[in-house]
C-alpha cells in the first residue's frame, strides 16, 4: 500500500508547515543521493527512491491546495467499506467514454478509477452500487 505524504515524512496529519519542513529537511539530508557515495549500488538505488518519495511528499504538503486534496483522498479511503480485493491496474479494462479504468464488482456494479485519480495516485476505489472497495496496485509482472 502506498504511504501517505505524512507517513513518508514521519509527521502527524495536523502538523504545522514548520514541523513538516523541519522533517523534510532532516530526511532530505539523510537520504540525498550525494550522501550515499559509500553505499553499494543497490543501496544507492533504494536511497534515491526514498529521496524521491521524500521530495514528492514535501511538494504535496507544502502547497495548501495539494495538501487539502491529499487530505480529502486520505479521508475518502478511510471511509471505504470492506476490502473486496486488490487489483492490478494492468488487469482492469478501460472505458473510453468515461476516460476510466474499471473492473466489475460481484454485486453487478463497477469499480471505476478515472485517469485523473490514477495520475493523482489514488490507490483505492469503491463500488458504484455497494459498500465494497478494492485496492489498486501497479506492480509489474516479474
Amino acid at each position: 500500500m502506498k504511504k501517505s505524504a505524512y507517513e513518508v515524512l514521519g509527521v502527524p496529519q495536523d502538523a504545522p508547515l514548520a514541523a513538516i519542513r523541519a522533517s523534510y529537511m532532516a530526511l532530505a539530508l539523510q537520504w540525498h543521493p550525494d550522501k550515499q557515495h559509500q553505499q553499494r549500488p543497490a543501496d544507492t538505488d533504494k536511497a534515491a527512491a526514498r529521496f524521491h518519495d521524500i521530495n514528492a511528499a514535501w511538494e504535496t504538503l507544502r502547497d495548501p491546495q495539494a495538501r487539502a486534496e491529499h487530505d480529502r483522498q486520505l479521508a475518502s479511503s478511510s471511509r471505504l467499506g470492506p476490502l473486496h480485493d486488490s487489483v492490478n491496474i494492468e488487469d482492469m479494462d478501460f472505458d473510453d467514454a468515461l476516460d476510466s479504468f474499471f473492473t466489475p464488482c460481484r454485486c453487478g456494479g463497477r469499480f471505476l478509477l478515472s485517469i485523473t485519480q490514477a495520475d493523482a495516485g489514488v490507490d483505492a476505489v469503491d463500488c458504484s452500487q455497494c459498500s465494497l472497495w478494492i485496492r489498486i496496485t501497479s506492480e509489474q509482472a516479474a
